[in-house]
């Protein structure tokens, strides 16, 4: 692994080790806070007028919630995995018309299912 220099590479290198320890059950909880933690940031930047840095977070957050979509076993049998895919989209496409309107309501709503999604997932991987 390569470190790097600077104010930010022992928090990156920090980071990357998490992220390549880590177990398929807490890369997926990170991935939840992630998604959640762009979606607060892109709020912040719409009431701070940073138009540029709310896209930015935005579309983080689509793609963190794109990478949860690849990682759903459509293998699994029942429902769920299905159900999960809707959702996700979903929340993609509210993302979307939330980063074209800057509308925080459309990003509460999807903040609001990842939440309870991630404190599923927490309950579950526990």
């Amino acid at each position: 692994m390569v470190y790097g220099y600077g104010p930010k590479a022992g928090k990156n290198d920090y980071l990357k080790t998490q992220v390549f320890s880590a177990s398929p059950a807490k890369l997926t909880s990170m991935l939840f806070d992630g998604a959640i933690k762009s979606i607060k940031l892109a709020q912040i930047a719409i009431d701070q007028r940073e138009i540029e840095k709310a896209h930015n977070n935005i579309m983080n957050a689509e793609n963190i919630i794109y990478e949860l979509a690849n990682s759903v076993d459509t293998k699994v049998e029942g429902e769920l995995p299905g159900q999960l895919l809707s959702l996700y989209d979903f929340m993609n496409s509210q993302l979307q018309e939330a980063n074209i309107k800057k509308d925080k309501q459309k990003l509460d709503r999807v903040l609001d299912m990842l939440t309870t999604l991630a404190n599923s997932w927490k309950k579950i991987a526990e």
